[in-house]
């Protein structure tokens, strides 16, 4: 996902919108002087004396309504709570949000809507209304860009049936009226024909990019809580061949040929590119998902949540891309609630340098500053002269030396790059079913990297999943034994009520109960033993189910709960009938 808040500093661009955001007073140092002292408005800072009835946190009359939250009952009654948060202004870090009470795991922390949802910046063409797959059988008789079915044809064309011409819109949200009222005006109509994936139809470069820039005069209110966030202005400079896209395919495409440029400056535009980049998260309804497709959104609030490699919060993303971030460990009062952006089963070197290139900060984070990666050791090589593990010899970025925590053998980190480019080189080559191939490089990578490397890890997971269909029992005692590793030690750097874990829950019960059942019927344990392991997969399934239990309607990580609640029954069923024999 693109989302970021780190080094949020009051920067104004000329001719652009004021990157400081302090909501229409021009009382900037009020509002930070509010933020640093966590006093004022909770999500601005401003001062007021509207103090919440119900938990008494401050809110001016702009922000009220955000400090209110919906969360549903088991009854399915819609009940209202005060979100328990505040934004605040830490040094080196900026705009970031801290709990305002202890929060409990799977309690929400904060929900979001989109300012705006849109599709990728690089993306074959997809349906300009829902973002799906394409044919290219529908397209807008207005614009020509595609629609992927009639349905969503006839849907936009209501949404605009009100107005006798689309550039007349007025709506406050944002869709495809945005860039139809401008690619319809066009002398040349647009073709998009990259319909198929691997292509880039570079027609929707700017798409996302208006939609931004439209709220401005149709939606102040978003308009000034975008404005709050950062856009990495100087740094997205540096990259030339983006900055060089960029400025072809959206500054000068809008402001020559689409003749925009009394409408927007080139700042402006700039400052859009900017806040997609780096506050957007990946958008994937079930639709996209069937589709293979994925877009943009932007949650205004959400993207003042911090990153840390060690995260207490994650998010939930619902069928109407509304956004809950519910609490993945215990949070004290006070403390900052953070999320990751990237995925914990990167070791500490990829992770942090694709950290700092997406979104422009070097992570400090507790795993990020130890070596050892909470004694892990994810990101450890073999030392081949004594075969202990080998290495960063500081937890610099830069660091270019490796060296062994026993004798003196070194590498570099070039060196290291490379063996890890090598082995992702081999595994996606290899067929998910090939567990020989698996098999052969864990034993060809061993001599390498140290056995709870990360990439050994999912080497083992990914041969975990291969052994299935026609296995003998010790192959089933490796799958249960490999998957078992991930999961200890993938759960020491992403901790608590994790999705992921949830999954891992429900596949190695089935494979512990299907071992037992076969172990038992063939007197290889005894009953007492089947029914304490019987137990133990129960155990297992409630935690996955209780993981899961707020997972959006037709997610996978809803279908997996619904299949752990069904392989609950079934075990809960055979343990009454084994209890009784």
């Amino acid at each position: 996902m693109g989302i970021g808040s780190y080094d949020k500093k009051s920067t104004k661009t000329e001719n652009g919108p004021n990157k400081n955001g302090c909501e229409e007073t021009n009382n900037c140092g009020k509002v930070e002087e509010g933020l640093i002292k966590e006093s004022g408005c909770f999500l601005c800072g401003v001062d007021t004396d509207d103090l919440c009835q119900d938990c008494g946190i401050e809110t001016c009359s702009l922000h009220k309504h955000l400090h209110k939250g919906l969360t549903k009952e088991e009854n399915g009654d819609n009940v209202e709570f005060c979100m328990p948060f505040r934004v605040t202004w830490r040094e080196g870090v900026g705009r970031c949000v801290i709990a305002t009470k202890d929060i409990q795991p799977l309690e929400i922390v904060v929900q979001d809507v989109p300012a705006l949802t849109g599709p990728n910046y690089e993306t074959h063409a997809v349906c300009v209304h829902c973002l799906a797959g394409v044919s290219g059988e529908f397209l807008c008789e207005l614009c020509n860009l595609p629609f992927c079915s009639e349905k969503c044809q006839q849907e936009y064309k209501d949404s605009i049936a009100p107005y006798d011409d689309v550039t007349k819109c007025d709506l406050k949200n944002t869709g495809h009226h945005v860039e139809c009222a401008v690619f319809s005006k066009l002398d040349h109509k647009l073709v998009a024909n990259n319909i198929t994936h691997g292509t880039i139809a570079y027609e929707y470069c700017s798409i996302s990019v208006l939609r931004v820039l439209y709220l401005r005069d149709h939606n102040p209110e978003v308009w000034t809580r975008l404005n709050f966030l950062m856009d990495h202005d100087a740094e997205r400079r540096q990259e030339e061949l983006y900055w060089e896209m960029f400025q072809v395919n959206v500054v000068q495409f809008l402001r020559n040929k689409c003749k925009l440029q009394d409408k927007y400056s080139a700042s402006e535009i700039e400052w859009a590119i900017g806040i997609l980049r780096t506050n957007s998260a990946n958008l994937e309804r079930p639709k996209m998902v069937a589709t293979k497709t994925s877009g943009k959104v932007i949650y205004p609030t959400f993207s003042f949540i911090s990153h840390s490699c060690i995260c207490n919060a994650r998010y939930i993303q619902k069928e109407d891309d509304s956004i809950d971030v519910r609490a993945q460990t215990p949070i004290k009062k006070g403390e900052e609630i953070t999320i990751q952006y990237i995925t914990f089963l990167l070791g500490n070197m990829q992770r942090r340098t694709d950290i700092k290139a997406c979104w422009m900060f070097e992570c400090s984070c507790p795993r990020c500053i130890d070596p050892t990666e909470f004694g892990t050791y994810l990101s450890g090589m073999k030392c081949q002269s004594c075969s202990k593990v080998v290495l960063p010899i500081s937890n610099r970025i830069d660091e270019t030396e490796w060296k062994c925590i026993s004798c003196d053998w070194s590498m570099t980190t070039e060196e290291v790059h490379k063996k890890f480019k090598e082995l992702e080189n081999e595994m996606l080559e290899t067929y998910e079913t090939d567990a020989e191939r698996y098999s052969n490089l864990i034993n060809q990578y061993s001599s390498v990297l140290w056995d709870t490397n990360c990439q050994m890890l999912l080497l083992k997971r990914y041969l975990a999943t291969a052994l299935s269909g026609k296995v003998t029992l010790e192959q089933i005692k490796m799958k249960l034994k490999l998957n078992d590793e991930f999961l200890r030690i993938f759960s020491i750097v992403d901790p608590g009520s994790t999705s992921w874990r949830a999954k891992h829950l429900c596949e190695v019960s089935q494979t512990k109960l299907f071992l037992a059942d076969i172990q038992h019927s063939n007197d290889l344990i005894s009953k007492e033993e089947f029914l304490t392991i019987l137990k133990e997969c129960i155990k297992d399934l409630e935690e996955c189910i209780d993981h899961l239990r707020y997972e959006t309607k037709g997610s996978k990580d809803f279908i997996t709960r619904l299949k752990a609640k069904q392989f609950l029954v079934q075990a809960t069923d055979i343990l009454r009938f084994a209890s009784f024999c």
